[in-house]
This record gives structure tokens, C-alpha cells and sequence, in this order.
């Protein structure tokens, strides 16, 4: 394609440029969204940088603007005074300069695209191209052009004080339940107030803990009770691994049944088929490739969310994430920051599982804490919610709390931090209930009380 046929509109440039040298002060409404590189022509990115770098002089108009070209050695990409006087001429106010400015930045974009889609040809075309490399890169420079400049700034308080106080009497008619995206379990809800939207939410723990079935119950539970477009990028397990556990979840069905079904489960059967169904039913998807950059994830993400909004992602886990450098550390919190960012611009929750260093295991008290996270430090600083997972029974077998979960409140805004939700462990069946100790008999060692079968609680129904 020759650069003749480029999109662009001089008379917008031109309308932008006279404006500005009419009204300096309409600078403010655009410079932080429309740059030297949205012009087309080399005149006007020129003449858009000078009025950049002399409006916080003082003075812009084409006296000045000759003189700054005259200074800077670049008359000759003007020629003289005279276009710059009649570009102030031919604008008859400022007054119309932001509807101008976005034509300029949508012409912009779409030569951008159209360099995208060059670049995306040539790699294509390169000897050893590989076809998933050259897709994800051009999904996430499409992806990232779509995602505009954002046009904020400083704005009156008046109207989101009035949503701020809509939102809060929508609480109230509630009565006062959480307000953000429902995980499966009471007083988890009641701790954090549900997943909120944008945030990064961070859920760790050692190895034997349970952090894939929790995170993978939390996912399977916003897509297939409250029908929210959930991703799971599940970079340890396999497609089918993952629907096992989420079948085993749903149907409340013995997960080594369904690794080796027989005629011993009556049940089984018509709980699997009741599984599947809700299952089929739920907008649930699962991006099974190991090894990810956060890059990838995040191209992929967006893919997705363009088809239809993403309520929720979940990512199994951060330290599988491919990284680039020697500093570790600093790689994993630049991946919890990408990735608080993609909700942001998504509007949804993130759920990142990660995992504990081994230093839990050199102390007598193994339950987690902050410097326990491998990366800390920056883990810390960028997840808006840190919950650490444990399970005493795993190094104490005979611990009053067996068959007991442990969810901790470490890290949070506008919630309680250093609460401890105590969940009832059904792993046998890929989930954690809800846990009431006036219905839950707490396990006591075998020599003061014979020990019970299954999981150290009274049995359900379910069982």
C-alpha cells in the first residue's frame, strides 16, 4: 500500500493546529491522548510539537512558532511564517477542537492498523515463521490499538457522587450482602466482600494445599451458578484434568471414580450426567497451554473478551508463567501488575494462584505469611487482595482441624485483614463447603476416640 493511500485528514490537522494557536489553553483537553505521531503529514507533526513545548511559555501563534522553527533549525519543513499564518486564519474558533482531535487520533489508529497488518505479512512470510508466535503478537498489538488512550482527568465530584450513592442504595436494598463477584463460600463473601471488580487477587499457598481446587471451585462456580463469561488459564493441568475436577465439583462425585469408573457408585452416573449438563450450560473456558508469557495471557485474554465481555479470569498460577531476565522476583510482580491491569480494562476481577517459597517448612508454625510469597515484595505492593491457603492436617495428621481448609485474609482493601475463614475440605471430591462448627464435629486423635471414616466430620447425605 503506498503512503498515498494512508488514512488521514488534512483539514482536521489543520482544524487542530489553527485551534490551538487561537486557544493555547484547549492544549489541556487533548495532549494527553493526541501526540506528535497522530498527524499524517511531517509539517503538522512538526508545527503540533512546537505549540507542545512553547505553550508552557507562554505565547503560541505564528510569530512565535516561526521563531521556534527558526531557533530549531527547521524552517525549511514549514516554508517560513506564511502556512503558519494561514493555518491561524482558516480556524475560525477553538471551539470544536476535541471532535477534530479525535479524527485526527482515528485516522492515526487506522494507519496503525494498517502497519499491524504489513508487519503481521512479513512475519508471516519470514523463513521459520511459527504460526502461534506470529498470531499472538499481532492479536495483542490489534488488542492494545483498541484499547484507546484513556481521556480522563480531573473531573467534578457531582456525578459520581451520584453513582457512588446509587450504587450505595442498591447495597441497601440488598441488605447489605456483598457486592462483588460471589465466590462459593459465606463467610469468605462476608471477609472480602466478594471478587471486585479490576482487582488482582492473589490466592497462595505450599504444594498439598489445595490451590488449583479452590481456584478451579471459584471459577467453575461464577460460570456455572451466577453465568459469568469466566477464562481459566490453566498452565499445570490439562483440559481434561480440569473438567474432571470441575465434573467431581459440580456432581459432588468421588474424583477417583471418575479416574476409574465402575459398578461400585450407584449414584455416579446420574450425577455425572446432571454435572455435564449444568456444565455444558455454563460460559466456561480454558486455555490449556503451559508455559505462557504474560504477553500470550494477556492476547489471549483480550481475544476472548472482544468476542464477549470476560467476568472473570483465573490464572494457574503465576509461577508458571514463562519470564524474561534473571531477576525472578521483579518478573513475577511485573506479571501480577499486567495482569491487575488487564482487569482493570476488563472491569473484572483476577484471580492469580501462586506459590509459597519453602521457607514455611524450616518453621514450627507452617501457616503463611507475606515474605512467605516467592517476590514479595512487589506480589505485595500490586495484588489489591492477598488470601494465603493451609492445611494443618498436611504436617500435623493428628490435628484437631483435620479435614479443615484454611482461608487467610493477608493483604486487602476495605476489608478485615488477618481473618481466618475455616472451609470444609471435600477434596475427595474437588471442592471445600462451607463450614459450621455447630454441624461439624472437630477429629480427635484415635487413642481418645475411635477415628471416623472419610474426612474427620459428621457424614451427609452426600457421602
Amino acid at each position: 500500500m503506498s503512503a498515498r493511500e494512508l488514512p488521514f485528514n488534512v483539514e482536521a490537522e489543520q482544524a487542530v493546529l489553527g485551534g490551538l494557536m487561537l486557544a493555547p489553553v484547549a492544549l489541556a483537553k487533548i495532549a494527553d491522548w493526541l501526540d506528535e505521531e497522530s498527524f499524517y503529514r511531517r509539517d503538522h507533526r512538526a508545527i503540533y510539537r512546537a505549540i507542545c513545548e512553547l505553550a508552557d511559555k507562554g505565547a503560541v501563534d505564528p510569530v512565535t512558532l516561526s521563531e521556534w522553527f527558526d531557533m530549531n533549525g527547521l524552517s525549511d519543513i514549514v516554508g517560513g511564517a506564511a502556512y503558519l499564518i494561514e493555518l491561524a486564519n482558516m480556524t475560525p474558533s477553538a471551539a470544536n477542537i476535541v471532535a477534530y482531535a479525535e479524527i485526527v487520533a482515528e485516522k492515526a489508529r487506522l494507519r496503525t492498523a494498517v502497519n499491524i497488518g504489513e508487519r503481521l505479512a512479513g512475519a508471516a512470510l519470514s523463513a521459520g515463521a511459527d504460526s502461534r508466535t506470529v498470531m499472538s503478537d499481532a492479536s495483542h498489538q490489534l488488542a492494545a490499538l483498541q484499547a484507546d488512550k484513556q481521556r480522563g482527568g480531573l473531573e467534578s465530584i457531582r456525578p459520581v457522587l451520584k453513582e457512588w450513592f446509587q450504587d450505595l442504595s442498591a447495597r441497601f436494598d440488598g441488605g447489605g450482602a456483598a457486592t462483588g463477584l460471589q465466590t462459593p463460600w459465606d463467610d469468605l463473601n462476608d471477609a472480602i466482600g466478594g471478587m471486585q471488580p479490576g482487582s488482582a487477587i492473589v490466592l497462595a499457598g505450599r504444594p498439598n494445599m489445595g490451590k488449583s481446587i479452590i481456584g478451579g471451585q471459584i471459577g467453575t462456580h461464577a460460570a456455572a451458578v451466577h453465568r459469568r463469561r469466566t477464562g481459566i488459564f490453566s498452565l499445570e493441568m490439562t483440559r481434561n484434568q480440569f473438567i474432571g475436577r470441575s465434573v467431581a465439583c459440580i456432581g459432588h462425585i468421588d474424583y477417583r471414580w471418575l479416574q476409574r469408573p465402575d459398578s461400585s457408585n450407584e449414584e455416579a452416573w446420574p450425577r455425572l450426567t446432571n454435572a455435564m449438563s449444568i456444565l455444558n450450560e455454563a460460559p466456561l473456558m480454558i486455555d490449556e497451554t503451559p508455559a505462557l508469557s504474560i504477553e500470550q495471557v494477556m492476547a489471549r485474554a483480550r481475544r476472548a473478551h472482544m468476542q464477549a465481555p470476560l467476568d472473570l479470569i483465573v490464572v494457574d498460577h503465576l509461577h508458571e508463567l514463562q519470564i524474561d531476565g534473571d531477576n525472578e522476583n521483579s518478573e513475577h510482580a511485573r506479571n501480577v501488575r499486567q495482569l491487575k491491569a488487564l482487569g482493570k480494562e476488563f472491569n473484572c476481577p483476577v484471580l492469580i494462584l501462586a506459590q509459597l517459597n519453602r521457607k514455611v517448612e524450616d518453621r514450627p508454625d507452617k501457616r503463611p505469611r507475606m515474605s512467605d510469597l516467592r517476590g514479595s515484595g512487589g506480589i505485595e505492593e500490586a495484588a489489591d487482595l492477598i488470601l494465603f491457603i493451609y492445611r494443618d492436617e498436611y504436617y500435623n495428621p493428628e490435628s484437631p482441624d483435620r479435614g479443615i481448609v484454611e482461608i487467610s485474609v493477608a493483604k486487602g482493601r476495605d476489608v478485615q485483614t488477618g481473618r481466618t475463614i475455616k472451609l470444609l475440605s471435600r477434596y475427595d471430591q474437588m471442592r471445600a463447603e462451607n463450614y459450621d462448627p455447630l454441624l461439624h464435629e472437630p477429629y480427635v486423635p484415635a487413642e481418645t476416640k475411635p477415628q471416623k471414616s472419610g474426612w474427620g466430620r459428621r457424614r451427609s447425605n452426600d457421602d
